[in-house]
């Protein structure tokens, strides 16, 4: 309780110090005051000067050093609707500014350099950027709350132990040092405006042109906002609003909005002129990436729609893809919505959204090829836009003492954040935007101790009709220690429609990474060039909830698609979230690639909806024309050392187009477990043209229970794919299936375990339709197990081809019949080939055959047990048995302590008390007749030399050699033979006891 009290202290403090910098510190002009650092080469302020048409403060004076330009300042604070710009004389490329005073830095209007020198703005107290604040400078922007900024030979310009720089001559900057205690950036500039008084759905406004809700007239300014409500899935509300020309125009739905929704733009005619992302994320913009510019002035028509509802015309869907209309319907008027919606969405508790119109504003911004630095304390972006079109945008928050290094490459300027610095917290909040998609080129990279993003956007990639051959984006990277967490939130880098080029990766790195409430990682190309990589690398746990992560080629698109590649400690995709990696339009789309120390888990828990969490790589969509895409799969990999997947959660590879479906693998060390109606399936749909792919699992145990099921399946033009298991135990319980389905040829199952169970309705099946061949099915096993009359089944029939192979090796088989037709005919009572089915019966039957043509039939049913001779290898036993009688030896009698013994001859036992007789060894002792070398068997062969054998010589007695061993005497050297084949001593017996 005293941790969470001093922690509310602190955010109070922290909260009141904001406010009462934002509130006092709003002069009606600038408030910039230099301090006496610099001594004579002290900054000038000359107030009122028209920069550029505008009134405005203009910096000049400060210490020159080569090409640099140092300033120095006790206070620096831009109030509202001020500018203030910095003067660069010639010469000078990098103009450095501290602010050695006590309070933070309140930056609320425009400010700039005159010039194309890169500006370093430090405050170790904090720096605050307001909603109005703006950047206008040509190069590159770094502002840091760092103590100092350093230079080559420990050289430091610092803001807490100000002095002149030295007068020899400085080279570019190096770091900037932090101390520990530092102040935070906090943004708000291009903060979304809250709107006010916002136009309210009166009624529920009309889905189509005739009956749409008029927003505003022509001669009134459109408002701030709508408000109004989905009330169902397949609900659609279009407003009519009056727009002017040349002047830009945005809409979005705000934070608050509760339902998934997409934004269309229409003009007066209906013809579709812009979409949203199209994303599964509560927050949607159109246009995407820049802002609407109407040709005229007149009227057009804004519609909000669940995420899965779109618009049509009389050809079809007028959008496919992000921005601009690029659907079959495109270019005609809008005439009707989904009626049946492709993609049911989940309906929260309320379906009330609110729409800002016209709202954004400028943001902080650099130019194409430019860097926007953040570094600080923590960094916070609440409602922050951030835009370096083409350049590269760095936010680092850094927690401790240590240097952030600073890289010159170029016009742009890269940090190094070594690994051992302490981190602090980044956060973007609010409809917060970082956005650097232009012809190519814009990266971002976030170093933090957490990265948390609320509703906000990262947004990379090649823009809208931009781009060229060989041209390539940069990537976005996010680097933390500790955790990630994206909640209604997107990170994005796509080709745009119309664009040319390569898109970068989406790579973060991290110790927990988590995405919830439809947040989304996208790797897209709607145009021509490769989509990026999405790589997640996380040290502990990785969790997707109702949230995505996609790579897609659009059906505008022609490009490679890019993979997604996960990796951590343990990795959940619950609430119907998703790992899709697809092709639409002219491509091969990429892999899913999750690694695992220790487990995957994928669970899709909404029994109302038809999406269930799942990972999967697929080519083309659902339609029945989905054989206009060409490209291949990619394949669904997972390696662990368990995988669960439950309730209706799916593994899928696919194709619906022209080219090959990819393979689902599965390796796990221990357990991969199936249940609730789960399953892994590889198929070709029926515009497919393409062969399936296949399912590889390789584990310690598969467990298929509930209506779990793997299949492979083709009903297109192409053969399915096999079905491979080993693992050291494979149960399937309570309607599980494995099984093959096919009308052009494969579809195999090969099954290897030592423990192989079917339990209550459960089947291995391999069917073919038509014409077409069934799949074989090899089981080897130790034990084949089910129990009586459970109706568990393993088939391999036809319908009109012939069935398939059943190959079944196992050391035994417990509770299968093996049927032939003529058995069902008999059994079931029925010739009708479409009943011939072993799963009509209740016994546990394994089939293959043909179910309507026996004269082509060549399915077959092999089992191979082991089937021992009972005869084989035994010994015909004696029936003529010994007399005991005389077995007693009468040298022996009771008075004298007799005993007996025996030598183990005819099967009797020896006495206990003798000592073991060792193994009788024969040895020729009659010395040498020629030159002859014996050597054990085994080690070589034995040399020879020509010499006569001698005669052999019956045994005269026996001796022991020094190591124990009886050997055979041809002549006794004591003429009396072996005394143990004679009666033995009984008195000497007995003392010997």
């Amino acid at each position: 309780m005293v941790q969470q009290w001093r922690r509310g202290i602190y955010w109070v403090t922290v909260a009141a110090i904001t406010g009462i910098g934002f509130f006092l510190s709003r002069p009606s002009a600038a408030q910039l005051l230099p301090d006496n650092s610099l001594d004579a080469e002290s900054t000038i302020i000359t107030p009122n000067v028209n920069i550029e048409g505008r009134f405005g403060d203009l910096i000049e004076g400060g210490a020159q050093r080569g090409a640099n330009l140092f300033h120095s300042f006790q206070e620096f604070n831009i109030g509202e609707s001020q500018r203030v710009y910095f003067a660069n004389p010639v010469g000078i490329e990098t103009i450095l500014s501290r602010v050695t005073g006590s309070n933070l830095s309140n930056i609320l209007g425009a400010l700039g350099v005159l010039g194309d020198a890169n500006l370093f703005l430090i405050n170790p107290q904090g720096i605050f950027f307001g909603p109005n604040a703006t950047l206008d400078m040509r190069a590159s922007f770094t502002a840091s709350t760092a103590s100092s900024i350093r230079f080559a030979n420990n050289v430091d310009f610092s803001a807490i132990n100000p002095s002149p720089p030295p007068l020899l001559t400085i080279g570019v900057p190096i770091g900037l040092q932090f101390n520990g205690g530092e102040g935070d950036i906090v943004v708000q500039a291009g903060q979304i405006s809250k709107p006010n008084n916002p136009f309210i759905e009166v009624d529920d406004a009309g889905q189509l042109l005739n009956s749409a809700q008029i927003v505003n007239s022509s001669t009134s300014e459109v408002t701030d906002a709508i408000s109004g409500d989905l009330e169902r899935d397949e609900d659609v509300d279009l407003y009519q609003i009056s727009l002017k020309e040349g002047q830009p125009f945005t809409a979005s739905t705000v934070a608050a909005t509760n339902i998934n929704t997409q934004l269309f733009l229409f003009d007066s005619s209906g013809l579709g002129v812009a979409a949203n992302n199209d994303s599964v994320g509560f927050q949607s913009t159109v246009p995407l990436y820049q802002s609407f510019i109407p040709p005229r002035s007149g009227i057009y028509y804004l519609g909000i729609s669940s995420y899965s509802n779109n618009p049509l015309s009389s050809q079809g869907y007028i959008f496919d893809a992000v921005e601009n209309p690029s659907g079959s319907g495109a270019g005609l008027p809008l005439n009707r919505w989904d009626e049946n919606p492709r993609i049911p969405t989940v309906r929260p508790a309320s379906g009330a959204y609110t729409i800002t119109l016209n709202s954004r504003q400028e943001g902080l911004q650099v130019q194409s090829g430019r860097t926007l630095a953040l570094v600080s304390n923590q960094v916070r972006l609440e409602g922050g836009r951030l835009e370096a079109l083409g350049g590269q945008i760095e936010l680092t928050g850094v927690g401790g003492s240590g240097i952030v290094g600073l890289v010159q490459q170029g016009q742009e300027w890269r940090l190094s954040v070594p690994d051992g610095l302490v981190r602090a917290d980044i956060s973007l909040t609010e409809d917060a935007l970082i956005n650097v998609s232009a012809g190519g080129g814009g990266s971002i990279a976030i170093h933090g101790r957490n990265v948390d993003m609320t509703s906000s956007s990262l947004l990379a990639g090649v823009a809208p009709r931009l781009g060229s051959v060989g041209a390539k984006a940069g990537n976005i990277e996010i680097n933390t220690t500790e955790a990630i967490t994206l909640a209604a939130s997107s990170v994005t880098n796509d080709v745009a429609i119309g664009a040319i080029g390569d898109a970068g990766d989406l790579n973060l790195a991290t110790g927990a990474f988590s995405t919830i409430n439809g947040a989304g990682l996208y790797a897209r190309t709607y145009g021509v060039g490769n989509a990026g990589n999405i790589n997640i690398e996380a040290r502990d746990a990785v969790s997707f909830d109702y949230s995505l992560a996609v790579s897609i080629i659009a059906p505008s698109g022609r490009g490679q698609g890019g993979d997604i590649r996960i990796s951590g400690d343990s990795i959940s995709v619950t609430n119907i979230a998703q790992l899709a990696a697809l092709t639409q339009g002219d491509g091969d789309a990429g892999n899913v690639i999750i690694n695992a120390r220790d487990t995957v888990r994928f669970d899709g828990s909404d029994p109302k909806v038809r999406i269930a969490s799942s990972a999967f790589s697929s080519v083309g969509d659902n339609s029945l024309f989905g054989s206009t895409v060409i490209g291949d799969g990619g394949n669904v990999q997972i390696t662990a050392n368990s995988v669960f997947l439950t309730n209706r959660a799916q593994l899928i590879s696919a194709t619906n187009g022209q080219g090959s479906a990819g393979n689902v693998i599965i390796y796990a060390y221990d357990t991969v477990s199936f249940d609730g109606g789960s399953a892994a399936a590889s198929g070709v749909f029926p515009a497919g043209i393409g062969n399936g792919g296949s399912i590889n699992i390789t584990s310690e145990s598969l467990l298929l229970n509930n209506n779990a099921a793997l299949t492979v399946k083709s009903i297109g033009l192409g053969s399915a794919g096999s079905l491979t298991v080993a693992a050291d135990a494979i149960q399937l319980d309570n309607q599980a299936r494995i099984n093959a389905d096919t009308v052009g040829g494969g579809g195999n199952i090969d099954l290897r375990s030592p423990l192989l169970t079917l339990r209550r309705d459960s089947s291995i099946t391999t069917n073919a339709s038509g014409t077409a061949t069934g799949g074989n099915i090899d089981i080897d096993a130790d034990f084949v197990i089910s129990a009586p009359n459970e109706n568990n089944d393993i088939i391999a029939n036809a319908f009109e081809g012939s069935g398939g192979r059943i190959n079944l090796t196992a050391q035994d088989i417990f509770w299968f019949d093996v049927r032939t037709r003529e058995d069902l005919q008999r059994l079931l009572g029925t010739t009708d080939p479409t009943q011939l089915d072993p799963r009509n019966l209740p016994t546990n039957d394994i089939t293959a055959f043909s179910q309507t043509n026996s004269a082509i039939d060549t399915g077959s049913v092999t089992v191979q047990t082991p089937d021992p001779d009972p005869a084989g290898g035994l010994t015909v036993l004696p029936t003529d048995f010994a007399d005991p009688s005389q077995l007693i030896a009468a040298t022996c009698p009771s008075d004298k302590g007799s005993s007996f013994a025996v030598t183990g001859r005819g099967g009797l036992p020896e006495d206990p008390r003798q000592p073991l007789v060792g193994q009788v060894i024969w040895q020729d002792d009659r010395g040498e007749v020629g030159n002859q070398k014996i050597e054990k068997r085994g080690d070589r062969e034995m040399e020879r030399s020509n010499s006569t054998a001698g005669a052999i010589a019956e045994a005269q007695g026996w001796m022991v050699d020094h190591t124990g061993t009886i050997v055979l005497l041809a002549q006794d050297p004591t003429g009396q033979g072996s005394a143990a084949l004679r009666n033995p001593n009984c008195a000497l017996l007995k003392r010997s006891l």
